[in-house]
């Protein structure tokens, strides 16, 4: 099994991978388990292979192999996500030999305890750090920027300029803000840039050397890097000065307090998107499950730009160039796949799901017509919002050293 998505309330998609060399190993093994496959003279499952073929067929021989790699794939999906399947069919299959198989079935357990999860209660109070660390940023936005003639120095600012090529022919360019002696994004580039002046350059021999993870494929990859313009920083002292520059207030202290307020409106505005995380990670850690290792980097694959998928003509393709770049993401990607599961089977299970009537309002706000494809894709994401509210609007905030087994913790577990 490559993949598996829930498709309808007792429904779900299995992607089988049946590559040519994947049917040529199933090929003995499902001709032997095959009740039908009878050779006289040979005891069940000794006739030799040839005589097997030569007798019903190699077409015949195959399709019991695709048969086999199907029925393993929907058992082990059975293992993984906690159902019984009651049949399947295929519904596709793509030019690279990936089918797509419906597969109705029966869950063994329903998603219990999403209502009345028990959370810790939201902590809103604004410290003295947080004042200062607004105080940094405020001061990092009114810096003093001056363009000098000079190489770049520690605590200078550059702007550079990125061009990635591929084959020779021009694939991206991009501006980038470096601030030399940074150890947070773009860090690889302080050494390569300290000690360049404007208009001078910088070549990389691997998208790796530049950004850890990206693909290593040097032969296909140029980096070139330009510093187009060198600036000093000057930094403002933060003072009763500053807070006359920068606010409608006189001194310091009432500009503390002037922000020390506006973050408490903030922290406050964004209190149900800290408790919905909280309730949610709960939940997923009640009917967590294991992904094997080739659906992790599926799951990761398609979750990445179409554009970078293109790279390569398929998945089996990409996975062996890019690895470290499935690898970089894989953890979220994996993280956002179960949620979105879990929360559209109990969408299903419990028929929480919008009227007609929403989704004809929800299109209208959005200024689109009537499409299918998007209207399924709205109802989709719908369905996971209300299911979303449901946890929000029924949660328990409890102080930390109170918190006990909430319902969530008895939960059955998908599998």
């Amino acid at each position: 099994m490559l993949y598996a998505r829930l498709v309808e309330q007792n429904a779900m998609t299995v992607l089988v991978e049946a590559t040519p060399e994947k049917i040529e190993k199933e090929l003995i093994p499902a001709a032997r388990r095959d009740a039908s496959i009878q050779i006289d003279g040979f005891r069940k499952q000794k006739a030799p292979i040839n005589m097997i073929i030569k007798k019903y067929g190699r077409e015949h021989l195959e399709q019991l192999a695709y048969k086999q790699l199907v029925t393993k794939s929907i058992i082990e999906a059975q293992k993984i996500f906690g159902f019984v399947a009651t049949n399947y069919s295929e519904a596709n299959r793509t030019e690279d030999n990936i089918a797509y198989i419906y597969v109705p079935l029966d869950w063994n357990k329903k998603i219990e305890g999403y209502k009345g999860i028990k959370v810790p209660k939201d902590n809103t109070s604004v410290t003295d750090l947080d004042v200062e660390r607004e105080l940094d940023h405020q001061k990092l936005q009114n810096a003093r920027i001056s363009v000098v003639d000079r190489p770049a120095q520690e605590g200078d600012r550059v702007q550079a300029i990125l061009d990635i090529s591929q084959n020779g022919a021009s694939a991206n360019r991009q501006l980038l803000e470096v601030n030399i002696g940074s150890e947070k994004f773009h860090y690889q580039l302080n050494e390569r840039l300290l000690g360049l002046k404007a208009g001078e350059s910088v070549d990389f021999i691997s998208g790796q050397e530049l950004y850890p993870g990206y693909p290593d494929d040097s032969t296909l990859y140029t980096f070139h890097v330009t510093a187009a313009e060198v600036a000093t920083v000057e930094y403002p002292t933060i003072d009763d000065d500053f807070a006359q520059d920068v606010s409608e207030f006189y001194t310091l202290s009432e500009y503390k307090e002037d922000i020390r307020k506006r973050l408490a409106k903030s922290i406050a505005s964004s209190k149900d998107t800290r408790l919905l995380a909280s309730a949610l990670e709960k939940l997923l850690e009640a009917n967590d499950y294991a992904i094997p290792p080739d659906m992790a980097d599926y799951i990761s694959y398609i979750s990445l730009d179409p554009a970078v998928r293109a790279q390569s003509p398929t998945f089996r393709t990409f996975q062996a160039a890019h690895k470290k770049l499935l690898e970089r993401d894989i953890e979220n990607s994996i993280l956002n796949y179960k949620l979105e599961e879990l929360l559209t089977r109990i969408s299903f299970q419990d028929n929480i799901a919008p009227t007609p009537s929403e989704v004809d309002a929800r299109l209208k706000e959005l200024g689109v017509k009537d499409d299918n494809g998007l209207k399924e894709n709205l109802v989709s994401q719908m369905r996971l919002d209300m299911v979303k509210n449901v946890i929000l609007d029924t949660l328990i905030e409890v102080d930390p050293d109170q918190e006990s087994a909430g319902p969530v913790d008895q939960a059955a577990a998908v599998q």
